[in-house]
């Protein structure tokens, strides 16, 4: 994750500058970054401390403080800022070990993933590649439908384009400032440090200031904009400027502000989690801490009050730090598309294979590489290091790369034979459904020869494509978004029609319409209206959503539903809401199901009176991710699942909200699963296309299966009251 080593030359030269710049290793900032890449590595793999993240806010205060440092050394020794040296540094420092990780894990994705999440993946490394990861993650973040999308195996390299675009025209804007200081009259090279404090000061104020407006306008932006991180890198800039006057601090106070800094970042640890606005203000808490720490050791002469960072063992992980941070989240999202069942087997060998391959990163790529005479010229390899010691340095980490070789084959020979077979033993009875409708029975005929495959069927459409296609139609989509309802445009069924359905919800009542046009509009005398609004839970109650622009709509969706049912009178309001947790706004803890009823019995108060009757339509159970779990290496049977008990507990809360309301509940359970599992194709047409939402494909081959539980039910059959008896 760090940019620049704190052992780095400011430029190439003798064997005298170089030694005297590697005095300049600071352990408290190895420590520091030792820490940071840990439990960035901790909230990656096991999601534990609550905000593992900010471990990234601490890299970009180092960063800050050692590139803004190293910059003002040289303009104060030289009298300007080389930009040739700065960027061949930066090439060696950087692209060699990333391109490594990059092309290592394209590899990797090629090997298990599907045609489509390799195609994501290796756009998502043109982007790393070329440092602008984080712009097209901040944009797909804005995109509701990819919520259920896997994360990319390349997604932290974001923190690493956000850094490399700031240092892009940070050395331009430095030498600017730093000359016209100097050159004033009441200036002066001396006076140069200054000009760059206030600077520096200036733009983070301002870039501090974006943050707070736009973590509250449009979080998932503000987490990966360069221009709402950028006062993080500010904060350790400043404080390089005021290093000068860090020596002045008295022996007895480094110590305590060092461990109020710890006790600053740790504290974040454990009070930030994912749903605190973040970056803007909760990432004051790390970078203060960080900022504290790197102040109470500048300008001292030992770090002996700070052991938790000063040790060995923390100064060896900061020096791989860089190579660790590169490695270990392609071993997780990759790991994790072999290993579907997180059994402890998983985690230790995600933390071996990632530990493994930043010391070979570290000892044969990224260390070498930056020792090298690469891209420094002849008058760096006539000056330079000596041949002798680049031999020593190179025998010493090939020894280090040759143990790890070692404990590598020891670790694949243990842990080979334990590699979980890509299938699962499904045992099915050969009982039957009984007391189905004749479409209900035909569709568990099929869902139980699914589930006994082994083999993939030539689908239509593919999984691939299924995985990466629409959530419903487009016409039906259409009318799910943010804007006016227009209750024309979003009917559908017999022109003539004197009943009506509208159906409601969130993107699962999407789902749900294009079946239901298929069922009820084949019906005479029939339409329906589909009023569902895709991320906006049909309760009283506001949901949390990631989209800002969402989540302002919402309410006021809701306010045009519950109008245009209170107009229509329509014959039936179908409710169909997803079952995964939903956070209501300002809390922290998931709706429990007797507020989700009593949210849900609220809402449909408003508009009760107008209506014949409310039905709760679930949606399909949840059971495996078919995004997590389809891979080149899966059977069929792996992509199987079980019906989760979350589903099966709000099921049977709506079932009994449905009782308290005289209305109706409906489970699709059977037209998805057989004996509680749940294939992930049926005959020849995939079922799901993420966690919760089914394919349009197979919105279709279900409607029968639905039109005759809603004739069974009388919901369709009975002809209810015109509305202008009612």
């Amino acid at each position: 994750m760090h940019t620049v080593s704190s052992s780095g030359p400011a430029r190439v030269g003798s064997r005298r500058e170089a030694a005297s710049e590697r005095t300049r290793v600071r352990p408290d900032i190895q420590g520091l970054r030792a820490l940071a890449v840990v439990v960035v590595v901790l909230d990656h793999l096991i999601g534990w401390p609550s905000g593992g993240f900010i471990g990234v806010d601490i890299f970009f205060v180092i960063s800050g403080f050692l590139i803004t440092g190293l910059l003002l050394r040289e303009f104060e020794k030289t009298g300007r800022i080389s930009f040739g040296d700065f960027y061949r540094r930066r090439i060696k420092r950087i692209i060699p070990a990333s391109a490594a990780a990059i092309l290592a894990t394209l590899l990797g994705a090629f090997a298990v993933f599907g045609p489509s999440r390799f195609l994501e993946t290796a756009q998502d490394g043109g982007a790393a590649a070329l440092f602008g990861a984080n712009w097209r993650f901040a944009a797909d973040g804005t995109d509701y439908f990819r919520v259920g999308v896997p994360v990319s195996p390349l997604q932290h390299f974001w923190s690493l384009s956000v850094e490399e675009q700031f240092y892009f025209v940070w050395p331009a804007v430095m030498l600017l400032v730093l000359a016209l200081v100097a050159r004033h009259p009441s200036g002066g090279r001396s006076r140069a440090r200054v000009g760059a404090g206030l600077m520096i000061g200036l733009i983070s104020a301002a870039s501090f200031a974006w943050a707070l407006w736009e973590t509250q306008s449009s979080p998932t932006q503000a987490y990966f904009s360069t221009f709402s991180r950028a006062w993080e890198l500010g904060a350790g800039a400043a404080l390089a400027c005021a290093a000068p006057l860090c020596s002045r601090l008295a022996p007895r106070v480094r110590p305590l502000l060092a461990w109020l800094g710890m006790g600053l970042m740790l504290a974040a640890l454990f009070l930030i989690d994912s749903s605190s606005a973040f970056p803007a203000p909760w990432a004051l808490l790390p970078v203060l801490g960080a900022v504290l720490v790197i102040l109470a050791g500048t300008g001292a002469e030992h770090h002996a009050f700070l052991l938790p960072l000063t040790n060995p063992v923390s100064g060896y992980l900061g020096n791989i730090s860089y190579s660790l941070y590169l490695w270990h989240f392609p071993v997780v999202i990759l790991g994790g598309a072999v290993f579907l069942n997180r059994a402890p087997l998983f985690y230790l060998g995600c933390a071996a294979a990632m530990l493994l391959l930043a010391v070979f990163s570290y000892h044969l790529i990224e260390d070498p590489v930056r020792r090298s005479t690469w891209l420094s010229g002849w008058k760096a390899r006539a000056g330079g290091t000596t041949t002798a010691d680049r031999r020593t340095a190179r025998g010493a980490g090939f020894r280090r790369a040759a143990a790890a070789t070692a404990l590598t084959a020891v670790v694949c020979a243990v842990s080979i034979p334990h590699i979980p077979a890509h299938s699962r033993s499904i045992q099915l009875s050969n009982t039957p459904a009984v007391d189905v409708s004749e479409e209900t029975a035909a569709l568990q005929e099929q869902i139980r020869a699914a589930l006994r495959s082994s083999d993939w069927p030539e689908l239509d459409p593919t999984i691939d494509e299924a995985m990466n296609g629409q959530l419903a139609p487009a016409d039906i989509t259409a009318c799910g978004g943010t804007g006016p309802i227009t209750v024309s445009a979003c009917t559908w069924g017999d022109p003539d029609a004197t009943r009506r359905v509208v159906v409601v919800g969130d993107s699962i009542a999407i789902s749900w319409t294009s079946a239901l046009r298929e069922a009820v509009g084949s019906t005479d005398g029939w339409a329906v209206t589909g009023l569902g609004t895709s991320g906006c839970t049909f309760t009283e109650l506001l949901i949390r959503n990631p989209s800002a622009r969402l989540l302002r709509a919402c309410e006021g969706r809701k306010e045009q539903v519950v109008e245009a049912i209170n107009d229509l009178r329509p014959d039936v309001v179908i409710i169909a809401n997803t079952y995964e947790p939903r956070f209501p706004m300002g809390r922290d803890e998931s709706l429990t199901t007797e507020e989700w009823k009593d949210s849900t019995a609220s809402i449909v108060s408003r508009f009760s009176d107008s209506v014949g009757s409310v039905v709760f339509l679930s949606p399909p159970p949840l059971t495996t991710d078919i995004q997590k779990c389809y891979s080149k290496i899966a059977e069929p049977s792996f992509c199987a699942g079980q019906v989760r008990q979350r589903w099966r507990t709000f099921a049977t809360a709506e079932q009994e909200l449905a009782g308290e309301l005289n209305g109706s509940f409906i489970s699709p359970e059977l037209w998805f699963c057989a004996e509680g599992w749940c294939p992930s194709f049926v005959g020849s047409t995939p079922v799901m296309r993420d966690l919760v939402h089914m394919t349009p494909s197979y919105q279709l081959e279900i409607a029968p299966a639905l039109r005759s539980e809603l004739l069974d039910r009388g919901i369709l059959r009975s002809r209810q009251s015109s509305p202008e008896n009612r």
